[in-house]
């Protein structure tokens, strides 16, 4: 188990991270610019990852599966964030471009 130090675990909560947990915290950290409902979505993520890592009993291939949509769910609402982003910014050059004209 690594420890944790972060600021976001509670009083009476266990300060250390199982390895589900941690994999799906550097995943997490490596997405860029976050909404508030993806890192709503995150937080749960979170949980779920420490159940599996604590032992999810008889639920583990539940959490599992739920675990794994909830991050493709993360994943492609960034990806779709990001194609938006650039698609304004084509859109913008072009724009520009012809203002130029």
């Amino acid at each position: 188990m690594v420890r944790s130090y972060s600021s976001d675990r509670g009083v009476g909560h266990s300060t250390e991270i199982g390895p589900v947990e941690l994999q799906v915290r550097k995943y997490i950290a490596s997405l860029n610019d976050l909404s508030v409902l993806q890192l709503t979505y995150a937080e749960i993520g979170y949980n779920l990852a420490k159940k599996l890592d604590r032992g999810a009993g008889m639920a583990t291939a539940a959490v599992g599966k739920e675990l794994r949509e909830l991050l493709a769910v993360i994943a492609e609402s960034t990806n779709e964030l990001d194609n938006l982003f650039k698609r304004f910014a084509d859109v913008s050059t072009k724009v520009g471009n012809k203002a130029k004209s």
